[in-house]
């Protein structure tokens, strides 16, 4: 029941729904229904078998999608958010197995889903998005002690119908149950009736609850017999458990036992959040001296002595969707008992949580040196090095192979390093729009964020309001943006996508990147295209990305293109 008064029946492969008292009319899903929730007044089913059929009432994702829940949008059944999965050919036992789920609303219209065979629990926002995932021993189906017994006699009693002309399949569950049903307690814990757990027999039932605020699964052994199937809900007044048996009683357990009662951890769980606060600090991997933080919007990665950063997009259960340099790049993450594990590029890490922030996963700038008087001498010495260095670079750039590019790069880098730290940055008071131009191409080629981060307050005084600094000023603001895991705001960052075919990295803003760059002195941004496909791309098209993240491509990218054109 919805907390309007609206409620809905489970008759097995029938949904009803009663609106102010009213019955309205549902299409029939062709679903065995095995569980059944309410979200917003409108129920949300879970199934298994008759995917071919529930298809009708669909609006096809795609050729191969099948959805695993469905919810009624008025005249239709439609796939409850992104709720669906590939399966290639799907036998009714793997749908058994895979889609049987126990569901339960909660108050603040989420819905939560337990597997029926697997040890495992998701939480969906009312739009279908995944927001949490317990995962608990690798969430594995596992087979009963008398799984080939009960296929030899499926595997009969299909020959004896055949027998009798009767084509059928009998599908006998081999699976070890495991989620009875759902409910969302009076304290906002979610609980979750399960068969066995640690330290009962297989005829018994444990209760398990996930505390949102701790991000923990806890479980307590209880002294009743497994009902098989049941139902759970949550009173003013305890828990109570009803087996579909009406033989085998009826339970209720106060809320001051459960509070009294010794909870557990539950061992060798994983929990995928779609909160990046319960995430944010810093984690030392287990074994090594990698560094991973998240901050916010970003993660800041310390590995084998280089800072990287990259923005989080989107986090949902496990699924991390990460930008780095503008491509994407996709993450597990959970958090363990303890720590936390990150499985990226097919390898699994172990971290655990450090109580402070060390230096190397900082974003703070990097330090520079008193901004002082100097010889006229010394000024002259220091443009004519800027120079020689930006020509250099821009020489073995153009090589097919780019290791004198990547050796022109770190010296440039490790030489502006050492002159800021003494002198400060490269002003244009000082040493004039074009030196302090070129320095900021030495940091931007060199990509290292706290400098370039240092950088950045004396290019917006120094080159932005210039006619002949602005294209460099957007150039290096962008490639700044795009290092830090953001987007760029003008437009000037184009690397080869996946195809090796040219395309501009994510923009702050489509519609108003023309004016922006208008503000700015800068042409519109097509006409900037123009020029670089013609200088960089040998007149290809370049296409403006869609969407958060640009595939990468299977090797590592040629740097041309990744720097901004100087239009000018």
């Amino acid at each position: 029941m919805s907390g309007s008064g609206d409620w809905v029946l489970n008759q097995g492969h029938v949904v009803r729904l009663f609106r102010r008292g009213q019955e309205e009319s549902l299409n029939d899903p062709r679903w065995d229904i095995t569980g059944l929730g309410v979200i917003g007044g409108d129920p949300v089913i879970a199934g298994t078998g008759g995917e071919v059929g529930a298809q009708l009432f669909l609006k096809k994702e795609s050729a191969d999608a099948t959805p695993l829940l469905l919810t009624w949008q008025g005249q239709q059944w439609e796939t409850f958010g992104s709720t669906s999965e590939k399966l290639a050919d799907p036998q009714p036992l793997e749908l058994e197995i895979r889609r049987a789920l126990r569901l339960g609303s909660t108050s603040d219209s989420r819905l939560w889903a337990a597997f029926s065979y697997r040890h495992q629990f998701h939480e969906y926002s009312s739009s279908g998005r995944l927001l949490t995932e317990i995962i608990v021993e690798g969430g594995e189906v596992r087979e009963v002690e008398d799984a080939e017994a009960r296929r030899q006699q499926a595997a009969q009693t299909e020959a004896e119908l055949a027998k009798e002309g009767i084509r059928s399949r009998v599908v006998e569950v081999t699976a070890k149950p495991v989620g009875i049903a759902v409910s969302e307690g009076r304290d906002g814990r979610m609980y979750f009736l399960v068969h066995g757990g640690s330290g009962t027999a297989g005829s018994q039932i444990s209760l398990e609850r996930f505390d949102p605020a701790r991000v923990i699964l806890e479980r307590v052994s209880l002294p009743i017999p497994a009902p098989g199937r049941g139902s759970m809900a949550s009173g003013s007044d305890g828990l109570y458990i009803a087996p579909f048996q009406p033989k085998n009683g009826l339970w209720r357990i106060p809320w001051e036992d459960l509070d009294a009662a010794e909870w557990e951890p539950v061992q060798g769980v994983e929990i995928g959040i779609s909160d990046p606060s319960k995430l944010e600090g810093v984690w030392r991997e287990k074994g090594g001296r990698g560094l991973v933080r998240f901050a916010k919007d970003k993660v800041i990665t310390w590995e084998d002595g280089r800072l990287t950063v990259r923005g989080l997009v989107s986090l949902e259960g496990r699924e991390a969707l990460l930008r780095r340099s503008g491509f994407g790049e996709s993450w597990k993450v959970a958090l363990r008992t303890g720590g936390l594990r990150i499985e990226r590029d097919g390898t699994g890490r172990e971290y655990t949580r450090l109580a402070e922030i060390p230096k190397s996963v900082s974003l703070d700038p990097a330090p520079l040196g008193k901004a002082k008087e100097l010889a006229p001498e010394r000024v002259a010495a220091i443009r004519a090095d800027l120079e020689q260095r930006v020509r250099r670079a821009a020489e073995a750039r153009k090589k097919t192979d780019l290791n004198d590019w990547r050796l022109a790069v770190a010296d440039n880098l490790r030489y502006l390093g050492e002159l800021t730290a003494e002198i400060g940055w490269i002003d244009a008071r000082r040493f004039g729009v074009q030196a302090s131009s070129q320095a900021a191409t030495l940091a931007q080629d060199g990509s290292d964020v706290l400098l370039m981060l240092a950088a950045l307050p004396f290019l917006e005084k120094d080159l932005k309001p210039v006619p002949d600094g602005a294209p460099v000023y957007s150039g290096f603001y962008d490639a700044l943006q795009v290092a830090l895991g953001g987007k760029q705001r003008y437009g000037t960052q184009i690397v080869p996508d996946r195809a090796g075919e040219p395309v501009v990295l994510p923009i702050e803003s489509r519609a108003q990147v023309d004016p922006i760059r208008k503000k700015i002195g800068l042409e519109p941004l097509a006409d900037f295209l123009a020029l670089t496909s013609r200088s960089l791309f040998q007149g290809k098209t370049i296409r403006i990305a869609e969407g958060e993240v640009v595939e990468a491509p299977k090797a590592a990218a040629a740097p041309a293109g990744a720097a901004a054109v100087n239009s000018r």
